[in-house]
């Protein structure tokens, strides 16, 4: 069952690809995106989402309003090679 996609909360693990990479930190205030139709999700206390989903709330950013903008960000990537 798949229970939710838009999630946001505090990075508390990352993998070793992600670590090297050295965008995100432990603690970091991040939103991302849950792979559709995969167990977990965002009515969890902990998701896994893939890091090219991810970004770092900017300061002074609620949670609750946020992640939606991720879903945006990524439905206008998929389509916008269409539009022309």
């Amino acid at each position: 069952m798949n229970s939710g996609d838009d999630v946001a909360g505090t990075l508390h693990a990352m993998g070793s690809e992600v670590a090297a990479a050295g965008e995100f930190r432990i603690g970091d205030q991040v939103a991302g995106f849950h792979k559709m139709l995969e167990p977990g999700g965002a009515y969890a206390e902990y998701a896994v989402v893939p890091a090219h989903t991810a970004f770092i709330i900017p300061q002074r950013t609620s949670f609750e309003g946020l992640p939606i903008l991720q879903c945006i960000y990524q439905c206008s990537l998929t389509i916008s090679p269409h539009l022309s």
